[in-house]
C-alpha cells in the first residue's frame, strides 16, 4: 500500500527503502526476541533450581534443549516450566509489535490498484539533448 501510494518516479527508492526497514525489522525482531527469552529463561531457572550445582545445571540447560531430556523426571518439569514462561513472553512480544505495526499502518492511505496507470510525460527540455526525426537522441 506505501510504494502504490507514491508516484511513479519514487517507486523504486520507496521499495528499496519498504526492504531495508523490512530486514532491519527482522534482524531487530530476532534479537529482541532472543534477549528476552534467555533473560526469561535464565530468571526463570534461578527462581526454581536450588540443588547442588544448580549453576551449572542452569548453564547447561540454557546453552541447550537437548540436556532437558537426560535430567531427572523433577527436574525435566522444572526446566520444561521456565522455557514455556519464557516462549509465552516472546508470544506477548510478537502480538505486542504486530498490533503496534498494524496502529502504525492506519494512516497510510489505501491506493487504488485497479486504476490504469498514466503515462510519464518526459521533459527533456534542460537536459541538453533533443530527438531527432529518427528517434534518435542528438546533443542540442
Amino acid at each position: 500500500a506505501l510504494v502504490a501510494s507514491l508516484p511513479p518516479n519514487q517507486m523504486a527508492v520507496g521499495t528499496g527503502f519498504v526492504q531495508l526497514l523490512r530486514g532491519l525489522g527482522q534482524v531487530g525482531g530476532l534479537a529482541a526476541a532472543s534477549a528476552i527469552f534467555q533473560s526469561r529463561l535464565d530468571s526463570e531457572l534461578r527462581a526454581r533450581i536450588h540443588t547442588p550445582g544448580a549453576e551449572e545445571t542452569i548453564k547447561h540447560i540454557r546453552h541447550s534443549a537437548r540436556l532437558i531430556g537426560d535430567l531427572p523426571p523433577g527436574l525435566q518439569r522444572i526446566a520444561r516450566d521456565a522455557y514455556a514462561a519464557s516462549l509465552k513472553s516472546v508470544f506477548t512480544l510478537a502480538v505486542c509489535a504486530s498490533f503496534l505495526a498494524f496502529l502504525c499502518r492506519l494512516p497510510i492511505p489505501d491506493a487504488d490498484l485497479d486504476k490504469q496507470p498514466t503515462a510519464a510525460v518526459r521533459d527533456d527540455s534542460e537536459s541538453g539533448y533533443d530527438g531527432d526525426d529518427d528517434g534518435k537522441i542528438v546533443r542540442r
